[in-house]
């Protein structure tokens, strides 16, 4: 789907809210900056979560809604398209990720303060404490002192009071050298001792099993392997011969 608005319009065109209640004639949208009535131009084009076309008094009430339209007043909007969104992710791992995170390269460390270089910059000095989870690819129960100037960094629920600073809920540590080549998302098909078979949506592949794999859970709590079938994954690793040894494995994400 193509989506295409007036030259003119601006970001005064855009509403979004949670619609209260809605009819053929008008909805009611609770927005950030309270409550807005919601007029229905003539030719009103209303869909679904998933773009298909709906009627507006079927939108389902409560749902996250984004409307294109016109101001008339300051409770007052006319809108010309509006899209329900999807539900919250109720994951709570990808909650963390699409919300509060950090992402570059450690540019220094000292202690638990860790200088990470992020794209796009500033640089960001984040500080763990001890109910920080620090998970590095290849090191089982890491600390602080297992992270190295020029790994890679992911931050995780990251608490910060602006964006040179923060204090996060968990941390994804792999080494510099790690590139896309190293990750893998998909589901479990099966699962052995020492190795298990993963459908991705480009392939099927086995991934090999060892001392070295850690296993979390969405709430970054330890899981034993033989409850990853049939799960989605999140997997890290290195490539030998054409065998990835999985490292690190985020359980329950959907592929």
């Amino acid at each position: 789907m193509i989506v295409a608005a007036p030259a003119a319009y601006a970001r005064e065109n855009v509403l979004i809210g949670r619609i209260a209640s809605a009819s053929n004639k008008q909805l009611t949208l609770t927005t950030a900056a309270g409550s807005k009535t919601v007029t229905l131009a003539n030719d009103v084009q209303a869909f679904g979560a998933r773009l298909t076309p709906s009627a507006v008094k079927d939108l389902p009430a409560n749902a996250p809604a984004l409307i294109l339209g016109e101001p008339v007043s300051a409770d007052t909007f006319n809108a010309r398209v509006l899209f329900t969104l999807p539900k919250p992710q109720t994951n709570p791992l990808l909650n963390l990720a699409r919300l509060n995170t950090a992402f570059g390269t450690v540019t220094t460390t000292d202690g638990t303060k860790l200088e990470i270089q992020p794209a796009p910059p500033p640089a960001r000095t984040l500080t763990l404490d001890a109910n920080t989870k620090i998970i590095v690819v290849g090191k089982p129960n890491a600390t602080a002192g297992d992270i190295q100037a020029g790994d890679k960094i992911l931050a995780l629920g990251v608490k910060a009071q602006n964006r040179t600073g923060g204090t996060p809920r968990a941390v994804l540590v792999a080494p510099a050298a790690y590139t896309r080549a190293n990750v893998r998302l998909g589901r479990v098909i099966s699962v052995q001792a020492d190795q298990l078979t993963l459908k991705t949506p480009n392939e099927q592949l086995t991934l090999a099993l060892n001392a070295e794999t850690q296993i979390f859970d969405q709430n970054l709590n330890p899981l034993a392997s033989d409850a990853l079938e049939n799960q989605g994954v999140l997997v890290i690793g290195r490539v030998a011969n054409g065998v990835m040894q999985a490292q690190v494995i985020l359980a329950r994400i959907k592929p």
